[in-house]
């Protein structure tokens, strides 16, 4: 299912999302402002014939979010070629549950990137499909760890 221009229309804007922050603020906007988006990359997405519409889902409190929406932001602010709208996961679930794997539902950040149609291109979801099962384990792991601490 894809997103609507109108849809897509109700999400913050970045400097919308960082105002309202309550968790991370701070910390986004100091990496926010050390992220230096390579020259190659400014005149790749500056040069692109029609922009893109970005929808972002994701939450203050996350730590990937955290490292790496910032990039993204500032890749838009020196390209100018990239619409970003932002959606918080806990307040629009079926939106973002629409571009998640049925198993990682609650995983943010999630970038999903249209075309001025609003047609999907791609998606960059938190973590790759491949690292799921091995990120599983280490949880896994990590709980027996601290479980056994305790007893």
């Amino acid at each position: 299912m894809n997103m609507t221009i109108e849809e897509f229309s109700l999400g913050m804007t970045p400097d919308q999302y960082i105002d309202q922050m309550r968790t991370n603020q701070g910390a986004f906007r100091k990496i926010l402002d050390s992220v230096v988006t390579p020259i190659e990359e400014q005149t790749y997405f500056s040069t692109l014939r029609k922009p893109l519409h970005i929808a972002v889902f994701t939450e203050d409190w996350c730590g990937d979010s955290l490292t790496c929406t910032p990039a993204l932001f500032k890749l838009a602010i020196d390209t100018k070629n990239l619409e970003i709208r932002v959606f918080l996961r806990d307040h629009n679930t079926e939106l973002a549950h629409n571009y998640l794997p049925e198993h990682r539902w609650g995983t943010v950040p999630v970038f999903v990137f249209f075309d001025k149609h609003m047609q999907e291109i791609c998606r960059f979801i938190e973590t790759a499909p491949e690292m799921v099962p091995i990120l599983d384990t280490l949880d896994q792991k990590l709980l027996e760890e601290i479980q056994a601490d305790i007893d």
